[in-house]
């Protein structure tokens, strides 16, 4: 089967992207016949999927939306034709509109995954199989009638790679609590990096130093710098280091490891939490935070580990409390990996997704006339903000 994966954003930092890189390699173990071919905008993260053997083709990320939604189309038809695809499997809504539009000449099955990212308003197309990674997303689409065809979404959170990921012992706890962060510092994730310097900036007492690395870049590292400046200031125990942005995996896993606590959500702490280490979710849109174990990391997966209205109890500890212990040593130990291995292999993932490709049919003339309208729905309501601009 000749598979094309599209991606809408740069092959950069984000949870999605990693995402499917090992779902492609889980189902190239699986089914050595599959050949896979991604479009997605350049980035530096290309050379894994290339390592792979996978087929890589750059669109250009053009800041006109329409402009690159029109060559986007043209990339991948020409794809479409030169390599006889079989089916599409589109990892973003950004890349689903543009295939959506090419593939009513095409009709080839289309798969659709909504990814991260809070629920949203945008009606869903006919598609072959909608995949979605929470129960959240799933029960968002089914109440409010979003998807446009038959098909209603299905649940396949698997996506972390855990038997590359060897549980760690836990480092010992000395002098400095060494706190890792890999999360972009762009607008979109504001909400969570306010909880954090908020927290951060509560701490009173504290028995150790702590050294705390940020990974990740954006328009608004300066502002954040000086929040971190004030922290550091105030606290001589504190210590906060920007590293930029890091599209090496090798380097984040690294950081990983040799950190006491992870903190952040979605991809960024269920990594870790597949080699055994402790992690805080930040709340996004709802202040705190919190230690993920066992009694509550069902809680928090309902969300995709988004830290989507975070509600702590009595019973959960926060980013601050833990700064704050003396017990610290004891409040890091948990059973994360187990939880990761039961719940959220990738190997799982990928037999799941391998099931519903071969399930998945080229779209009916009946789907075909949804989809038309949808695009026409797209086009009017695209007029109709450019006519409010206008005036």
């Amino acid at each position: 089967m000749n598979i094309l994966i599209t991606i809408g954003w740069p092959l950069g930092q984000g949870g999605h992207i990693n995402s499917t890189l090992e779902l492609i390699r889980e189902i190239k173990k699986i089914d050595k016949e599959a050949t896979f071919y991604l479009l997605a905008p350049k980035g530096e993260k290309s050379k894994y999927f290339q390592e792979l053997n996978v087929k890589v083709f750059e669109s250009q990320n053009h800041p006109n939306i329409y402009l690159y939604k029109f060559l986007y189309m043209i990339t991948l038809g020409r794809l479409m034709v030169n390599y006889q695809i079989n089916l599409i499997h589109c990892m973003d809504y950004k890349s689903l509109k543009p295939a959506t539009y090419l593939n009513l000449l095409f009709r080839k099955p289309i798969v659709f995954t909504k990814a991260g990212g809070p629920p949203s308003q945008d009606k869903i197309p006919s598609v072959s199989n909608f995949i979605v990674y929470s129960d959240e997303l799933k029960d968002h689409y089914i109440t409010s009638k979003l998807t446009l065809g038959q098909k209603q979404p299905k649940v396949i959170k698997a996506r972390i790679n855990s038997k590359s990921c060897t549980p760690q012992e836990g480092l010992k706890v000395e002098e400095c609590i060494k706190i890792f962060v890999s999360m972009r510092l762009k607008k979109e994730k504001k909400g969570l990096l306010d909880n954090l310097f908020s927290e951060l900036s509560q701490v009173k007492q504290i028995y150790q130093n702590v050294e705390l690395n940020i990974a990740g870049g954006g328009e608004l590292l300066s502002f954040y710098k000086k929040k971190a400046d004030f922290i550091c200031k105030n606290n001589t125990k504190f210590k906060v280091n920007f590293l930029g942005e890091i599209t090496c995996n090798k380097t984040i896993d690294n950081f990983n490891v040799n950190s006491h606590l992870v903190v952040g959500h979605g991809r960024g702490i269920l990594e870790p939490m597949a080699i055994g280490k402790a992690v805080v979710i930040l709340g996004f849109n709802k202040l705190g935070s919190v230690l993920i174990n066992s009694n509550n990391a069902d809680r928090f997966s309902y969300h995709n580990f988004s830290g989507r209205n975070l509600k702590p109890t009595k019973d959960d500890i926060s980013l601050k409390e833990l700064i704050e212990s003396k017990d610290l040593e004891n409040l890091l130990k948990n059973q994360n990996a187990k939880y990761i291995k039961e719940n959220y292999d990738s190997k799982i993932g990928a037999q799941d997704t391998l099931k519903l490709y071969s399930e998945s049919e080229k779209l009916s003339f009946k789907s075909l006339l949804i989809n038309m309208k949808w695009m026409l729905l797209n086009q009017v309501l695209l007029i109709t903000k450019f006519k409010k601009i206008v005036r």
